[in-house]
């Protein structure tokens, strides 16, 4: 994850500015139509109206779902994960909380 990220940040930069679009889970999570429709106009790309009812029917589809539960951490491995994981957290402007059990 870190070297993947750092990588990333780092030569991000050499993507030609409007070749670039970033989002967040959680805007994508909870908006789909707002931000597909944002990433189709920054892109000046056609067919987003024919779109949307393939993506509803997606979204239909997906009906009860819900996200996986994760575990909690220990402490030691919350911190392993806090420090590897904190400049990209601070670079997309996320919060870093990990969640830990007690000892």
């Amino acid at each position: 994850y870190k070297h993947l990220y750092d990588s990333y940040i780092e030569d991000r930069k050499l993507i030609p500015v409007g070749n670039l679009h970033e989002l967040s889970f959680h805007d994508l999570e909870a908006d789909p139509k707002r931000e597909l429709s944002r990433i189709y106009d920054k892109f000046h790309l056609d067919g987003f109206e024919n779109m949307l009812p393939v993506l509803d029917n997606y979204m239909t589809s997906l009906g009860d779902f819900r996200k996986n539960a994760h575990i909690q951490l220990n402490h030691e491995v919350a911190t392993v994960v806090s420090n590897c994981w904190a400049a990209s957290f601070e670079e997309f402007g996320y919060s870093l909380v990990v969640k830990t059990i007690a000892h």
